[in-house]
């Protein structure tokens, strides 16, 4: 016996459908949601419990370089921040924030567009990226923070 879920997210004027079909018993394996090019996949880890307001982000950017070879960072922080990070279009942007704190993170095209906006902490976001050019991640913290990014 199979029972099946759907669920339908509009994300940034892209309509995402995941249809998940719940094991029956007999041992089968939950099936994995086909996602459209350009879309945001979102996947959770866990779902810490909020502690405080994140704060508003004050200062310039930081620019955010990987190393020689480097498909990823991990960054750390303790007060809200922006990061700039450069891209080619068809590249997929994978953004993972843990907090003990509560944390959101956001994601902007290089044309201002929101690819995914306050992302909580314990989730990952997949992102194709439609354009070349900096892309800005935001993260709004109220303490210390760690994102992983990466771009490949």
């Amino acid at each position: 016996m199979k029972a099946t879920i759907g669920l339908v997210i509009i994300i940034v004027g892209v309509i995402v459908t995941f249809n998940v079909f719940l094991p029956g018993g007999n041992g089968e394996p939950v099936a994995t949601p086909t996602l459209p090019a350009q879309a945001v996949h979102v996947e959770s880890t866990a779902t810490p419990a909020p502690t405080a307001t994140p704060q508003p982000i004050s200062g310039a950017p930081v620019r955010v370089n990987f190393a020689a070879g480097s498909y990823g960072e991990t960054i750390t922080g303790t007060v809200s921040t922006s990061y700039l990070l450069w891209a080619k279009a068809g590249q997929t942007f994978t953004t993972t924030l843990s907090a003990n704190t509560t944390a959101l993170a956001s994601l902007y095209a290089p044309d201002g567009v929101a690819l995914y906006q306050e992302l909580a902490a314990g989730y990952t976001a997949k992102a194709t990226l439609p354009t070349n050019g900096d892309y800005r991640l935001e993260i709004r913290s109220s303490g210390n923070y760690t994102v992983g990014v990466m771009i490949k």
